[in-house]
């Protein structure tokens, strides 16, 4: 998948590739987690972090967790619960 950022946008972003991918990604994990359109172990493999450190910047975003038996069923199945 590719994502356009308009230019406005991207200049507030880090100038290193690496940085800004990583960056973007930790925060459209932690909006979707948010929104509740993904659980948390979703949102964590798609920041590319480990379990406690997306639940760390959760916190530090104070974004409260929300995690329930049916995502943990789900995280389950999907082999997520590994951590």
């Amino acid at each position: 998948m590719t994502l356009e950022i308009p230019d406005g946008v991207a200049e507030k972003l880090p100038s290193d590739e690496a940085q800004r991918r990583r960056g973007v990604l930790l925060e459209l994990a932690c909006g979707m987690y948010a929104a509740r359109s993904i659980t948390h172990a979703q949102g964590a493999e798609l920041a590319g972090l480990g379990r406690l450190k997306f639940q760390r910047e959760l916190g530090l975003r104070e974004i409260p967790i929300h995690y329930t038996l049916n995502d943990w069923e789900h995280d389950l199945k999907a082999g997520l619960c590994g951590e």
